[in-house]
Formats: structure tokens, C-alpha cells, sequence
């Protein structure tokens, strides 16, 4: 029966089948298990696994069989145990074997995880421990946005430019490796196109297979396995490359090709962070607009209701308030010596969740009628949206560095 700690959506048919499949494999019949495969299926092995790497297609499937069958004289592969997690069974499977020549005894017990949908294999991976099998059966489902890209690199492995060209935004980029020799950019749909008509050209069979996807804000970058022969040499061409890309609208509109995933993955963390900062200092350029036109409500919605309203350390009666009530007073304080008031941005610079102003104020005093003018810089502290800390200095170096920034040349 079909063992399941949570709701299972298999039943016991799916499962009958692959304990069906791995009886038939030991006795060196592919025929069972290549009827439940998927045409498009998934085979991924990890690198100390024979037949290490990701295949797809039932024809790769079955050829990496063939060469198990040709290395093991197999005596026994019995499923101990059948997990169902959603839409993937997890298998426990024991095998028992021999080396080919060398008589090497194998007896050990791997775990399988296999993805089913619409009642045939769509993946295979092949793991080490039930607890590593137990978290990827767990794994939550791609998201829509890695599922288009999915199927763009399924309809770039049948040769299908045109879905393709779907998934791809008009004004999309396309960058090749900056290590390839006379690396180029393709730009809109006919660049994509040219793009990739050139990697058929150049190669007689040429496939990017997901290994796996890592979402970073609005980009993706796609792990890939790269099997294809060169076209005339006949020279094999294997190994792992990634792309990074960046969606826009649901679709790709910019794609940069990275040799090593290492390299994908940090440039990726690097621009959402990039991001980040960039949406901060929009938040808080709106704030002071808001201010500057009257609008002081809108203004005080950026305060979070616990900010900290940090006035310059060498101003008379300097203090710390709390809340928007606080900075409320704070700045009724500050403007309160000045019949005339103006501030005007002169930079915003980000540092992670600090936000740097260096802004120019002009006035007239209250008393003396005398006109002021002088800059004053402001560290913001924006967390989720919100401010949660201001802080206001005099002195721009003590600015700059509050904020985690290398003042430089500035010296007040």
C-alpha cells in the first residue's frame, strides 16, 4: 500500500507501477518503465552517482539505464518503502549487485523522488539520504514565473524558437559570456532569434537542461546542465553554465550567460540589492517632494509609528524623539526660528537601508531678519517601506559616516 504522512494525490496505481518498473529494470527490461515515462522526463543523478547529471527525454532516460544494466550484474532491487508527497512519491529502494568484471559487491539503499503528472514520470532525482529525498519531495511547486521559464528552455530543446520568442519581452537583451572569445549583445526578439539560431547552427545536437531555478526579487537564475556536439568536428560539449535573467511583466527582457552559477547567483543578490536601495531612495525623494508641496500628511505616512527622530548632537536642547507625534514636534522646533524656510535635495545616496540626504536650507531668522543658508544632511533608516530612524547632522563627515559611507574628501 501507498504510505503517506500527509494528503496524498497519488493513489496506488502510480505507485504499483514504479515497484512494477524497478523489478522489471533488475531482470534488464527497460520496456515497463519507459511506457510511465514522460516524452519529456526529467533525469537528474547527483555527481557521485553513476550516470551523474541531468538528462531529459525518455530516449536519455533509457540509454542511462542501458549503461547501469552494462556496468552491474544486478541480483536483487526490492522497494522497501513508498512515501507519496503531493504530486511526487518518494521511493526507498535496496540494491544489491556486482561489478561487471570486477566483481566489486554493491548493498545499499537509495532514495528516489519522482514528480508525476497526468499519471506518467516527469522527474526523477536520486538521492543520498531519506531526509534529503523527504525535503525535495516537499519542495514547494514552481512559481509561475519559473514555470515560463521552463517551458522556454523545453521549447528551445525542440528547436521551437517561436514559443520562445512568447516568453521573451520585444525590447529583450541577451548577453553571452564575457569569457567566450568576441562575446556580443542581442537586443529584441530578432536579436533573441539570431541568438539563438546561431547556437544550432554551430552545434549538431545543443541542449540547456534546468538543473534547478533560484528566485531573487524579479530575477531568476537558471542552474543549467549543457550537452550538445560540436556540428562537422563532432566534438562532445558538456558542463554547467547559468543565466541570469530579469523579468518584466511576466516575461524575460534581460538575460546574461555566466560560465560559473556561483558567479549568477551573487550577480543576482547584488542587483536586488540594488533594487532595494533604489526603491528606498524613491521613498524617501517622495517624502521630502510631499513636504516641499504642502502635503506634510503624506509626508509623516513614510514614518513608521515607532521611528526614532535623532536631532543634530551640537544643536542647543538636542534630543531623540519617538514616534511621528515626536518628529512632528521635532521639526515645529526646528523651523520655529525661521520667519522664511526652504530646503531643497541636493543628493541622495543609499548605503543597504540607510539613505544619506545632503539637502540645502535657506532662511531668514526669526529676529534678525538676517538670510541663512547653509547644508544639513539627514541619515534615513528605512526598513519594509517605512522610516524607522532619522537622524540629523550638521557636520557632513559625521553624516557620511553614520550612514556607512567613506566621506572621502568631505570635511564638514
Amino acid at each position: 500500500m501507498l504510505e503517506s504522512d500527509e494528503s496524498a494525490v497519488l493513489g496506488d496505481e502510480e505507485a504499483e507501477l514504479l515497484r512494477a518498473g524497478y523489478e522489471a529494470f533488475a531482470r534488464g527490461d527497460l520496456s515497463v518503465i519507459g511506457e510511465f515515462l514522460d516524452p519529456d522526463v526529467e533525469y537528474q543523478n547527483p555527481e557521485y552517482a553513476i550516470e551523474s547529471g541531468v538528462r531529459r527525454g525518455r530516449e536519455q532516460f533509457r540509454a542511462a539505464l542501458a549503461r547501469m544494466l552494462e556496468t552491474f550484474d544486478y541480483d536483487e532491487i526490492r522497494v522497501e518503502r513508498v512515501i507519496a508527497a503531493g504530486e511526487r512519491i518518494v521511493i526507498a529502494v535496496r540494491v544489491v549487485a556486482s561489478g561487471k568484471g570486477s566483481g566489486v559487491p554493491l548493498d545499499e539503499e537509495f532514495f528516489h523522488v519522482w514528480t508525476i503528472r497526468d499519471g506518467k514520470g516527469a522527474r526523477f532525482e536520486w538521492f543520498a539520504t531519506l531526509d534529503e529525498a523527504l525535503e525535495a519531495a516537499r519542495a514547494p511547486r514552481d512559481s509561475p514565473d519559473v514555470e515560463r521559464m521552463r517551458n522556454a528552455y523545453a521549447a528551445m530543446g525542440r528547436g521551437d524558437l517561436e514559443a520562445v520568442l512568447e516568453l521573451v519581452d520585444p525590447d529583450a537583451e541577451m548577453r553571452d559570456r564575457p569569457e567566450i572569445p568576441d562575446p556580443r549583445t542581442y537586443r529584441g526578439h530578432e536579436g533573441v532569434r539570431q541568438s539563438l539560431e546561431s547556437s544550432f547552427e554551430t552545434f549538431e545536437t545543443f541542449e540547456l537542461i534546468p538543473d534547478r531555478f533560484i528566485e531573487v526579487g524579479d530575477r531568476i537564475v537558471a542552474i543549467l546542465h549543457m550537452v550538445g556536439q560540436g556540428r562537422g568536428s563532432g566534438v562532445p560539449v558538456e558542463g554547467r553554465i547559468a543565466h541570469l535573467w530579469t523579468l518584466r511583466n511576466g516575461r524575460a527582457y534581460r538575460l546574461q550567460a555566466y560560465s560559473d552559477p556561483e558567479e549568477a547567483i551573487a550577480a543576482a543578490r547584488a542587483g536586488d540589492d540594488r533594487a532595494a536601495e533604489q526603491a528606498n531612495v524613491e521613498l524617501v525623494r517622495q517624502a521630502y517632494e510631499a513636504w516641499q508641496a504642502g502635503e506634510v500628511e503624506r509626508a509623516w505616512e513614510f514614518l513608521h509609528p515607532d521611528i526614532e527622530w535623532v536631532e543634530p548632537p551640537e544643536a542647543p536642547e538636542a534630543d531623540t524623539w519617538h514616534g511621528p507625534e515626536g518628529a512632528r514636534f521635532s521639526t515645529e522646533r526646528w523651523t520655529a526660528s525661521w520667519s522664511e524656510y526652504e530646503i531643497d535635495l541636493v543628493e541622495l545616496v543609499p548605503r543597504g537601508e540607510r539613505v544619506l540626504v545632503r539637502a540645502r536650507q535657506r532662511g531668514r531668522g526669526e529676529g534678525s531678519g538676517a538670510l541663512v543658508e547653509s547644508d544639513i544632511f539627514h541619515v534615513w533608516t528605512v526598513r519594509d517601506g517605512r522610516a524607522v530612524r532619522m537622524e540629523m547632522y550638521l557636520d557632513g563627515r559625521s553624516a557620511f559616516e553614520a550612514a556607512g559611507l567613506d566621506p572621502g574628501g568631505v570635511t564638514r
